[in-house]
């Protein structure tokens, strides 16, 4: 590679949820817009070359293509995986089994990263920030919303019975609630999954935001939160952990389940209130957490190549600034003792 950026290749299944589809070309488009090349392989992964390194969401593409296309040691070991599911849960242990093998690991949940590290397996946090593309709103109104509230997410008892309890304040207004089932993955076009443009465009004709934990972890879902945010939609939800660098009360509406009705009312009976919200909101998404940045905090921590630097909203050539609010990066490394994994570029150099 003699000094120069390598190539970035991301690498998914065909019939991979498009929400995970989403996550990785977010971060294909900070790559670019750091300077790199970035290319798509779908149901395989490229040859192995000196100057190409792939990214993968590992729990989504070795249950969807057939064994004969997982990635080989060779392969792995120039591959970056990105992690994005809770503890618990056995996508997480698909992606535990994947990483311990790959030359770098990353993880948008930040317990996740946490539970990766404790496991001995080096794994950065990169939080999800600002992504263009799933902005719609721009920061400007064009009337009034249509939807007092939406909801999206797969289906459980939990979320059915709070959207329930949330009729008397949705009386005399609109709601639009999508409740999904999980029994295949949601592809692009579906009717009755939101992705992409069509889920911006309902954010930005919604004025709040309900959201319900999938699971008794309190995680806060950010891949929703975020495009709700970035389109003007203010954010009520559960309590959650780690929603730094948004703070309830001044970004978002944190409650209790049980008081969700009435917060909810109150948001809607106080718009200049929630309006005030959901601006702080976008400003500090907007403005301190892109997410070219977040990738810059991680590459240059890895030692990566660089041709750009992100500071006071453009980009300038000097790649050792990091980013303070969008990537998390582990004091202390991996109990297996590995100095490679998660700590040189490209993955799997020397």
């Amino acid at each position: 590679m003699a000094g120069g950026l390598p190539r970035i290749c991301l690498v998914s299944a065909s019939g991979e949820n498009v929400f995970f589809g989403e996550i990785l070309e977010a971060f294909g488009d900070a790559l670019r817009e750091y300077g790199y090349s970035v290319d798509r392989s779908v149901d395989t992964f490229p040859a192995p070359a000196d100057d190409l390194v792939c990214l993968v969401i590992p729990h989504e593409y070795v249950a969807l293509v057939d064994p004969l296309a997982h990635p080989t040691p060779a392969q792995l070991k120039r591959t970056v995986a990105i992690s994005t599911e809770q503890p618990g849960t056995p996508w997480f242990e698909t992606a535990v089994e994947v990483a311990e093998r790959a030359g770098a690991v990353v993880d948008i949940n930040r317990l996740a990263a946490q539970e990766m590290n404790r496991r001995g397996i080096r794994a950065d946090h990169i939080q999800l920030g600002y992504i263009p593309s799933w902005d719609v709103w721009k920061g400007e109104d064009k009337g009034e919303r249509e939807y007092a509230m939406t909801f999206l997410g797969r289906h459980t008892q939990a979320r059915a019975e709070a959207v329930a309890r949330c009729v008397p304040a949705l009386e005399r207004r609109r709601a639009a609630i999508y409740m999904t089932e999980t029994l295949r993955p949601h592809v692009a076009g579906s009717s009755y999954f939101l992705a992409g443009r069509r889920r911006s465009e309902l954010f930005a004709n919604s004025k709040v935001l309900m959201n319900v934990h999938q699971q008794k972890l309190p995680y806060l879902e950010w891949h929703r939160i975020l495009s709700a945010v970035l389109n003007g939609c203010a954010v009520l939800s559960e309590h959650s952990l780690m929603t730094e660098p948004l703070t309830p009360g001044e970004h978002f509406i944190s409650s209790r389940p049980e008081d969700l009705p009435l917060v909810l009312e109150a948001m809607l009976s106080d718009p200049d209130r929630t309006r005030a919200i959901r601006d702080r909101a976008y400003a500090l998404v907007r403005e301190e957490m892109p997410m070219a940045a977040a990738v810059e905090a991680w590459s240059v921590r890895s030692n990566a190549p660089t041709a750009r630097r992100w500071t006071s909203g453009r980009w300038v050539r000097d790649p050792r600034r990091r980013c303070r609010r969008s990537c998390h990066i582990p004091s202390r490394g991996g109990r297996r003792g590995s100095t490679r994994r998660g700590s040189s570029w490209p993955p799997g150099g020397g």
